[in-house]
């Protein structure tokens, strides 16, 4: 199973793309575009339209008037009636945005997942789409309705002739949405029963506030999805049972792990991409607070070394030669 990239956590959302994009004719939609639209709409509880025009000059209001209605800023479909055939345009519309929203559990969604290109995360540092002014508006609409529901929504939009799908949720759902896309619509067995991992878990804490001695104690961290119902997303829980990433562990969160640097008297932690085998996101612990590794002014090539063991080995290095980085590979 993959496990839920940082940004992806982050963001509670991830990007993926639909091979052929956007029809060139306008009246007309690929086979793939289709399936994955009827797909969606076979499963939602609502689906709205946000057009970047207003009713007052949209283009497709005639359109629009006969499948749905004008409410809060958007057009709320009425899912009781044919939207595709005959709508193909407003399918085609670049620059608008499509709001699906379902409770299906992932498994059932593999089909659409299928239909696509394996799930993405955005990169470090980069803002997805739906951050950016104008697009603003949808983009909140879809993080208010995960946060007052355990649902799914599907972000369709488009530019030139890109067709993307940004798909928002919640802890353990965005993390089944995540697996199920990154298999290419063939869900792991297990990922909709939750892992007995035989771990202990103790209690959220942000991250900016978490100790040196803490992180010593405790060298495991993970982002658990259950830190969103009461707290926010600088939450972490620290695994209390074991001071081993196991195998279980990896399978279901990217750990937050205490790292020593190798010949200096300094300590880190970062986030460990078993698949990419990478620690990334370094922080160091400088004069009683973390600071990020690229501001951290240190020279040379740097080695750091798990405190923890990672699947029963101890001392697994990692090695940075660009302290300007965030990340460093590992070693043997």
């Amino acid at each position: 199973m993959a496990s839920l990239p940082l940004t992806a956590r982050k963001h509670g959302s991830f990007k993926v793309s639909l091979l052929g994009g956007f029809h060139r004719n306008e009246k007309k939609l690929y086979p793939k575009q289709e399936r994955v639209i009827r797909g969606l709409l076979a499963k939602a509880i609502e689906c709205r339209y946000f057009s970047h025009w207003g009713p007052r000059k949209e283009p497709f209001k005639s359109l629009l008037e006969k499948i749905a209605k004008y409410r809060g800023g958007s057009w709320e479909f009425d899912l009781s009636k044919e939207l595709v055939k005959g709508y193909e345009p407003i399918w085609n519309d670049r620059g608008s945005g499509f709001v699906i929203v379902t409770e299906a559990p992932a498994r059932e969604l593999a089909p659409t997942f299928a239909e696509c290109e394996r799930g993405e995360s955005w990169p470090a540092g980069s803002r997805p789409w739906w951050k950016f002014v104008g697009q603003k508006k949808v983009g909140v609409y879809c993080k208010k309705i995960v946060r007052k529901r355990d649902a799914a929504v599907f972000l369709i939009y488009g530019y030139v002739h890109a067709f993307d799908l940004e798909v928002f949720a919640r802890g353990k759902r965005l993390a089944q949405l995540w697996n199920v896309s990154r298999g290419k619509g063939k869900p792991p067995a297990f990922v909709e029963e939750a892992p007995n991992l035989h771990v202990r878990f103790g209690k959220p804490k942000n991250m900016h506030k978490v100790t040196l001695r803490e992180c010593l104690r405790y060298p495991i961290w993970v982002f658990t999805g259950e830190e969103e119902e009461e707290y926010d997303e600088e939450y972490e829980t620290p695994v209390i049972s074991t001071k081993n990433v196991s195998a279980s562990l990896l399978e279901n969160y990217e750990p937050h792990i205490t790292v020593r640097v190798k010949d200096a008297n300094l300590y880190g932690s970062g986030y460990y991409d078993h698949g990419q085998r990478e620690l990334n996101n370094i922080c160091v612990w400088q004069r009683n607070r973390w600071v990020r590794l690229e501001e951290a002014k240190l020279n040379g090539s740097l080695t750091f070394v798990a405190v923890p063991s990672i699947l029963g080995k101890k001392n697994v290095a990692f090695r940075c030669d660009d302290p300007g980085s965030d990340a460093a590979e590992r070693l043997g």
